[in-house]
């Protein structure tokens, strides 16, 4: 313990923080946010364990910080284009043609996200918020999932000529982003069948041409 306390005197606030949300999304993603103590989450930051009631509150408060830290990278993988396919939308009255392409852009767009080296620990803590929401899912819903939801659910609801808001339009979309889903929780299995342990640019490439095709075949 003195060791860690040493190491954590040393350490700037900042430091301290993102270290702490580094072991966060370490620990959480393995032993889920009941499983995770105090102490493994310390000692996996390196910092002393007084840290976390003082940068965060306790643990809950960490555990919000990991999730918001989520929330930023998927923004920054892919909310650029939701924006500028949600611009496209509400600006004019696109054809159908065009439509498919919005949505071709979209699932593609989730490729970077998919292949991304930081993804298997957020994938984990995402399904976890899924399969057993705790009061930390508003935050991954407000703030990143609802607004992808929203306009993917937009586009497939002009496709079939139905209210946005029905029931229809918003199972219908969440059955095509479930094609984005299978990637991130089948990450092991697509992996192993390729002959490897992570993906490589020919496989960014690939998965982008057979969203596409997914697209088109469903929406022809």
């Amino acid at each position: 313990m003195k060791k860690n306390s040493s190491k954590a005197e040393n350490l700037s606030a900042d430091d301290a923080r993102e270290r702490l949300i580094r072991a966060g999304i370490a620990i959480f993603a393995v032993y889920g946010y009941e499983g995770a103590s105090t102490r493994m989450l310390a000692s996996e930051a390196k910092v002393n364990l007084a840290a976390i009631p003082y940068y965060f509150g306790g643990k809950e408060g960490l555990y919000h910080a990991v999730i918001r830290s989520i929330v930023d990278f998927g923004r920054r993988k892919i909310f650029p284009k939701i924006m500028e396919v949600k611009e496209k939308l509400d600006s004019g009255n696109p054809s159908r043609k065009e439509l498919v392409r919005m949505l071709e852009e979209l699932m593609s767009n989730y490729v970077g996200l998919v292949t991304s080296d930081e993804t298997p620990h957020v994938a984990r803590i995402m399904f976890q918020e899924q399969l057993q929401p705790t009061k930390a899912f508003s935050i991954f819903y407000d703030d990143l999932l609802k607004e992808e939801h929203s306009v993917v659910t937009a586009i497939i609801a002009r496709l079939l000529k139905i209210h946005p808001n029905s029931r229809e339009a918003i199972v219908n979309a969440h059955a095509l982003l479930g094609h984005v889903m299978i990637f991130l929780a089948g990450r092991a299995l697509i992996l192993r069948r390729l002959g490897q342990v992570k993906f490589t640019e020919a496989d960014a490439e690939l998965l982008q041409k057979t969203m596409k095709q997914h697209v088109r075949a469903i929406f022809r």
